[in-house]
C-alpha cells in the first residue's frame, strides 16, 4: 500500500504505544 506522508504520520501515532523503534525513527 502506497501512504502519503500524512497517513504515514497518523500511523507513526497509531502503532507509537505499541512500536517504540518505530516511533524513535519517525519512519
Amino acid at each position: 500500500m502506497i501512504k502519503t506522508t500524512t497517513e504515514k504520520r497518523a500511523d507513526g501515532r497509531i502503532f507509537a504505544g505499541s512500536d517504540p523503534v518505530y516511533t524513535a525513527t519517525g519512519t
